[in-house]
């Protein structure tokens, strides 16, 4: 059977709503912000396959904004879309192989959306992502995330919150949080967990009120055991 191709549709501002975020987008870039205030919602429907093959589990999520203009709204359910649809069609096209002991299912994908309280002027945008692919030993789990300008729907980027003279320092902010993580989970001084990340490697964050949240994937900075690795760098550490 083809899978059927993931649509993401609009939804009224009377559904359902999930989170409230928001941080002036005029605010001073690396400048701590004033606190969380109303702004536009996340808006989130969940579905589940039972026709893809092999897979135990297929449930994800499609999600809209609501209290943007519609030309916001518009061009921030475009990413939304992206959002969900890299994990989706990667779940339906992965190589797959048979399941261990003759089981005929074996995999499963779960995708969930979720918004964070964030800085105003900001929407915060996170998609958890957990992934078994049919005949594989080990799983995969990574969140993926979009900070979204309340007034035009568009992406910001992280030199929006961490401009060129800030980043040693928020490298070493991050660095230090992974090492943190690892001692707490008994892992000190090894040299497999030591090399420090660069920028190229922080693709999941969220400015938050309390810092920018900083989220990598399982196995990028940890044993799997460690899952994924979540760290906070206060916007004090920005200088």
């Amino acid at each position: 059977m083809s899978p059927r191709p993931l649509t993401v549709r609009l939804i009224s501002a009377t559904a359902a709503l999930v989170g409230i975020v928001c941080v002036a987008a005029s605010a001073p870039a690396a400048a701590a912000p004033t606190g969380d205030v109303a702004a536009p919602r996340l808006v989130v429907q969940s579905h589940t396959r039972s026709d893809v093959p092999a897979y135990v589990e297929f449930r994800y999520q499609t999600g809209a904004v609501a209290g943007m203009t519609a030309a916001a709204a518009a061009r921030a359910d475009g990413i939304l879309g992206m959002l969900v649809e890299k994990p989706y069609q990667a779940a339906l096209t992965a190589r797959t192989s048979r399941c261990a002991g003759g089981a005929a299912d074996c995999g499963y994908f779960l995708q969930r959306l979720r918004s964070y309280p964030c800085v105003s002027g900001v929407l915060c945008v996170a998609s958890q992502v957990g992934l078994l692919v049919p005949g594989n030993n080990g799983s995969t789990s990574y969140v993926d995330t979009r900070a979204i300008d309340t007034r035009t729907g568009a992406r910001l980027p992280l030199s929006r919150f961490v401009p060129a003279d800030r980043r040693s320092a928020f490298l070493s902010a991050v660095n230090a949080g992974i090492q943190r993580e690892l001692a707490a989970g008994g892992i000190v001084d090894d040299l497999l967990w030591s090399i420090p990340v660069t920028m190229r490697s922080v693709r999941a964050w969220l400015p938050r009120a309390d810092g920018i949240h900083v989220w990598f994937a399982k196995y990028d900075v940890a044993p799997g055991s460690f899952g994924d690795v979540h760290v906070r760098v206060p916007w004090s550490a920005l200088g």
